[in-house]
């Protein structure tokens, strides 16, 4: 019998929700449940509020189910649906790939967990603020208080959770960048501690695709907005009103920039900005522009 966590001395907080049935029953029973939805894997996937991707990586992470198997029951189910679209399975197969990728990356350039995998970053890397010199940037973006509702509510679903929608994952971590300037190391250390599926290479890879720094990572000059992100892939505000509840009565039309509501329009959803929620901790249109700029000089240099 595995020991419960008040056994080993530990206190679940009151509020985490428990998302995960752990063990080799629990990886058995979710890949029967992913298997009504991955043939809409490739339409759905990048909507947060749709929620319908694998969960599989805690127990790929843990060993409770292997790479072999869950990639040969896609396999199968591709021969069961001859006459299906499988583009869906084929995508998800895809995205099993990455992890695997990421695996040969730390295996054949270790120092990467330590200090960018582009060279020329190595000796000239970005000046990142480390969290001690960016306290209030860092608190703000860890506890979900940034004032922009997609990324908070992504912070906020791994504080309660352990996990996060993986284009969550791409959002927090890109704004933790390019909006924020904190040092990505700073990043990856509270990831791993939060994260149920953390794995030290898919977790730096990821990490360093949106900084700009990692293997066939992301172009400094893309800059995820996250105003528009939510709009894209949540666009009625779902997946926010669940994780961030202060904004559950603010109109679609203000979900994602609530701060544009007029003081009236405050006070009849019940959140009065710079007192309930946030304002907005930067201007992103000046951060993507500063960010940008730091980079090019990098590249001059």
């Amino acid at each position: 019998r595995v020991p419960s966590l008040e056994e080993l001395g530990f206190e679940a907080p009151d509020d985490f929700e428990w998302i995960w049935t752990p063990g080799r029953e629990g990886g058995k029973k979710r890949i029967e449940e992913f298997k009504d939805e991955i043939l809409n894997y490739d339409e759905n996937r990048d909507y947060a509020w749709k929620d319908s991707t694998s969960k599989l990586s805690p127990h790929l992470k843990f060993g409770t189910v292997s790479i072999r198997e869950v990639f040969w029951e896609a396999e199968r189910l591709k021969a069961r649906n001859p006459n299906d679209d499988t583009s869906g399975i084929k995508t998800w197969q895809e995205e099993l790939a990455w992890r695997d990728y990421y695996f040969q990356i730390l295996w054949n350039f270790p120092h990467s967990v330590h200090e960018p995998f582009m060279e020329k970053y190595r000796d000239n890397e970005p000046d990142w603020d480390r969290k001690e010199e960016a306290e209030e940037k860092w608190e703000a973006w860890v506890e979900g208080k940034t004032g922009y509702p997609f990324v908070d509510a992504g912070m906020r679903q791994l504080k309660k959770t352990g996990f996060m929608h993986n284009r969550l994952r791409m959002v927090v971590t890109s704004f933790s960048c390019k909006d924020l300037w904190l040092d990505w190391r700073d990043v990856h250390s509270y990831f791993s501690k939060m994260f149920v599926d953390a794995e030290i290479s898919a977790m730096v890879g990821g990490i360093q695709w949106s900084y700009s720094i990692g293997t066939d990572a992301q172009p400094y000059f893309r800059v995820f907005n996250p105003t528009t992100q939510g709009q894209d892939y949540d666009p009625k505000g779902d997946y926010i009103r669940k994780w961030v509840p202060e904004l559950k009565d603010v109109p679609d039309e203000h979900i994602h920039q609530p701060w544009k509501m007029n003081k009236l329009q405050q006070q009849d959803c019940g959140v009065i900005i710079g007192e309930d929620y946030p304002e907005p901790t930067v201007d992103h249109d000046e951060r993507r522009k500063k960010s940008i700029e730091r980079f090019e000089q990098l590249e001059e240099d």
